[in-house]
């Protein structure tokens, strides 16, 4: 699997038609493979929580994974 990545620092790069866990094996490459920090944005917490523990089968301990939940404020909420 030969997935770009980006060159520069600030430059993004998407992925597209990456299905199931292939997409937390390709991010898992991606990190170990990168010497900067690896950002993955999905869907909806659904994926992103099947996202996480694939990603932790993957890396197996080697890397720090971060997730950050939703926080879904709506705009007539009140604080």
């Amino acid at each position: 699997m030969n997935l770009n990545l980006p060159s520069s620092a600030g430059q993004s790069v998407t992925w597209r038609g990456i299905r199931g866990s292939t997409a937390a094996l390709a991010a898992a490459r991606a990190a170990q493979a990168h010497s900067a920090l690896v950002t993955v944005i999905v869907d909806d917490e659904q994926h992103a929580y099947r996202l996480e523990e694939d990603l932790r089968f993957f890396l197996g301990g080697n890397l720090p994974l971060l997730h950050f939940p939703s926080t879904e404020t709506l705009p007539y909420d009140q604080f």
